[in-house]
């Protein structure tokens, strides 16, 4: 059997409990993430996002007539993109997950605040705010002791909340209803129950949480298709360390099983076979024949992919948030502690899983989207390779330099990505600098709280949110005021200044006609 591990906060207790002491920090912190994330209302007037309108399309259908056929709604709001047709029904092209977590939401709300005879807008808001955002902004709250613990105090675990959270694509798509977020969380929260759980005294309680990871494992694989790989090395995670390791895995799969189950019979009833999905009856020909090859549309990875969807300006991950980069040196240290080494593995298991299957399925690129969104339910298990690597940094070491310099940079392409149009379309090879700050500057803005029609003005208070988030993220993980620490901070904000300016200048300003026409086009979808 293996030796108890170690605590992971290998620093004096009573630094450890005082690190935990800060409501007001605490406070702050999750008032900006709660604004912010109520800040953008991401719909439009002309503009049916398939992604979105697809699974609205079975919430409704549930909520409203109580079938997995989706005519009614077809006929109601009009056909999009992403449906399956079969047998002369219409359905959602979807994994069901999350139509069937919002439901009973669109349910309440059809009964009490929006009646049927308005349009989706409403109830697309609604959900989104209530099913998506707001949770999302609990899951930060709830697991922030975790962070704390991660990164080796309070301060720098809220910096790393707040990078996570907003100088990243998770930021784009837990303001939109898609279920990368909710998938994601789902998947986190399982890795936690399992991580919990080797620790855990009795049976009973080790059962409960394994049992409580198993379902949350399948959830997140029934709320988003792409989490297929993720959930056999959440499996894997359990059986690493210590004695009862099968009992673990059975009690994972005891709690899996439900929801297996209820996957099944939904494919049952919508498509006649518990294995097929959706996108096997695929309506637009096109789309249907690329998802009947290889198996069941997942063919043979495409490398020349890698790049684009990592470090290239069109999709790259790692392009809009810079701060994921300091992943591996986290990682690398967690490896090297016998403790923290299992953790360590699983979240980088868990985020190759998640590239394979973008490089593997039938288009990398994703639609139009912000970033890679097949890599949005990665970031928190990248996250946990930041918070390591922030662990023990002096504010003048080159990872806590680096660390606030590329906060701010994920705050800059992240927020000009949500406060325009955070659905780049394919047309542009560098999207933030060749699309977002070209609207911002002509003060073309997404719909948002500050105004019925988003113009320049309506940034401000999102501005002096993230200007607010940055100085916390620069200063308060290293408070001392020292001159070394004071040049440090300065140092980090130049950098990030310099950065940026790089970034802005790259990008080329190829293709001008096509961008205009997409431009011209992107400002009807907006009502302009």
């Amino acid at each position: 059997m293996d030796p108890a591990p170690e605590p992971l906060n290998d620093e004096p207790k009573s630094l450890a409990v005082r690190s935990q002491r800060h409501p007001w920090s605490v406070a702050f912190v999750f008032a900006i993430l709660l604004v912010s994330h109520c800040y953008f209302l991401n719909e439009y007037p002309r503009f049916h996002h398939p992604n979105t309108y697809s699974r609205l399309y079975l919430t409704l259908a549930i909520a409203e007539q109580g079938t997995f056929r989706v005519d009614e709604q077809v006929q109601r709001y009009g056909r999009v993109q992403d449906l399956a047709k079969y047998e002369g029904h219409y359905f959602s092209d979807k994994a069901p997950g999350a139509s069937f977590l919002l439901a009973p939401l669109a349910w309440v709300l059809r009964h009490t605040f929006i009646p049927l005879t308005e349009d989706a807008t409403n109830m697309i808001v609604a959900l989104r705010l209530l099913g998506v955002s707001i949770p999302t902004v609990l899951f930060w709250f709830l697991t922030r002791r975790f962070w704390y613990d991660l990164a080796g105090g309070a301060p720098r675990g809220l910096a790393v909340i707040l990078a996570g959270s907003q100088s990243t694509s998770f930021f784009i798509y837990a303001t939109q209803l898609f279920s990368h977020v909710p998938a994601s969380i789902l998947a986190f929260c399982a890795f936690l129950l399992i991580r919990r759980s080797f620790t855990a005294s009795g049976r009973r309680s080790v059962a409960g949480l394994c049992l409580g990871a198993g379902f949350c494992t399948a959830a997140a694989f029934v709320v988003d298709y792409v989490m297929l790989l993720v959930v056999p090395v959440l499996f894997a995670f359990s059986i690493m360390r210590g004695s009862g390791r099968w009992s673990r895995l059975a009690a994972m799969a005891l709690g899996a099983f439900p929801v297996a189950l209820a996957a099944a019979a939904y494919n049952y009833e919508c498509f006649d076979s518990p294995l097929v999905t959706g996108f096997y009856h695929h309506h637009d020909p096109v789309y249907r024949e690329a998802y009947r090859s290889g198996m069941h549309g997942i063919q043979a990875p495409d490398w020349a992919g890698l790049p684009g969807i990592t470090i290239l300006p069109e999709r790259g991950v790692l392009y809009l948030a810079p701060v994921l980069l300091l992943a591996p040196i986290g990682w690398w240290r967690q490896l090297r502690r016998r403790d923290s080494r299992n953790e360590s593995i699983t979240a980088i298991l868990v985020t190759v899983a998640l590239g394979f299957f973008a490089l593997t399925t039938v288009d990398w690129t994703s639609g139009y989207s912000v970033g890679c969104r097949y890599l949005v339910p990665a970031i928190p298990f990248m996250l946990t390779g930041v918070a390591s690597a922030l662990r023990g940094t002096s504010a003048h070491s080159a990872v806590g330099i680096a660390f606030r310099a590329a906060v701010p940079v994920g705050f800059v392409t992240i927020g000009l990505s949500a406060a325009t149009f955070p659905c780049f379309p394919k047309e542009f090879d560098n999207p933030v600098w060749q699309l977002a700050l070209p609207m911002a500057q002509y003060g073309v803005l997404t719909q948002n709280l500050a105004g019925a029609m988003g113009h320049l003005d309506d940034l401000l208070p999102f501005a002096l949110l993230a200007a607010a988030a940055i100085a916390f993220v620069v200063w308060r993980p290293w408070p001392n005021v020292e001159k070394r620490n004071i040049v440090a901070a300065a140092a980090a904000i130049v950098l990030a200044a310099g950065l940026l300016a790089c970034m802005q200048r790259s990008a080329s300003p190829a293709d001008t006609q096509t961008h205009d026409q997409v431009r011209r086009g992107i400002l009807h979808i907006m009502g302009r």
